[in-house]
């Protein structure tokens, strides 16, 4: 029960959790945050927006997270490597929040920046569970249980500290700063990418004959 936790002695799994939690709030900040000013907007567009309607825009997410995930994210890290594709993913994230609290009177506007959120969400979280699996030479198991375990810490945080953002400053505010917390991540990855060098070159060991669909000698 204490591996997960000594692990986190570990530089890389450590460097890599925080950049998860940062990572996890800004993504729990559009998941639990966005029905609240796609309903206000609706509202402001007298139109009538219910669980119905929701349900159809987190559809659009939830298969822009299946379809990016499965599809787009290991095309991306081989063509550009892991470092690459979370860096730029997590850019792309952020300026997508950044315009969703730009256009938060826009109903269009804030259904597309859920759905293109989900896209970026979908690779993320591909690339970021390939690194933490082998990051580092701490049992697959462990590793594992210490990156989920922290990470969440951020998604927790942010699904209530999003509603007290948008009361105590204004209704864009929950995206401004999911914006800026992942940049900051982006900061922190950038800072420690030599932890995570050796994984561009990762293969997995595979015996020369097994290749060939031949059994080892």
């Amino acid at each position: 029960l204490l591996e997960p936790f000594v692990a986190l002695r570990n530089p890389t799994l450590a460097a890599l959790s925080i950049i998860a939690v940062l990572y996890n709030f800004a993504f729990f900040s559009l998941l639990a945050y966005s029905p609240f000013p796609i309903h206000d907007a609706a509202s402001e567009a007298g139109m009538s927006f219910g669980a119905l309607q929701l349900g159809f825009v987190f559809f659009g997410w939830g298969l822009a997270v299946a379809l990016t995930s499965v599809f787009l994210a290991p095309r991306l890290i081989e063509a550009f490597g892991l470092l690459r594709t979370m860096l730029g993913t997590m850019g792309i994230f952020a300026l997508t929040l950044a315009a969703m609290a730009l256009v938060i009177s826009s109903l269009p506007g804030l259904i597309v920046g859920v759905i293109v959120g989900g896209g970026c969400l979908g690779v993320l979280n591909t690339a970021l569970t390939e690194t933490s699996m082998n990051a580092t030479d701490l049992p697959r198991a462990v590793a594992s249980s210490t990156y989920s375990g922290v990470r969440f810490m951020g998604g927790a945080f942010a699904a209530w500290l999003a509603g007290e953002i948008a009361d105590w400053v204004g209704a864009p505010a929950p995206y401004w700063t999911a914006a800026v917390v992942l940049v900051l991540a982006i900061a922190l990855l950038f800072g420690t990418r030599g932890l995570f060098a050796h994984l561009e070159h990762h293969e997995e060991t595979v015996p020369e004959s097994n290749r060939e669909g031949v059994p080892a000698r």
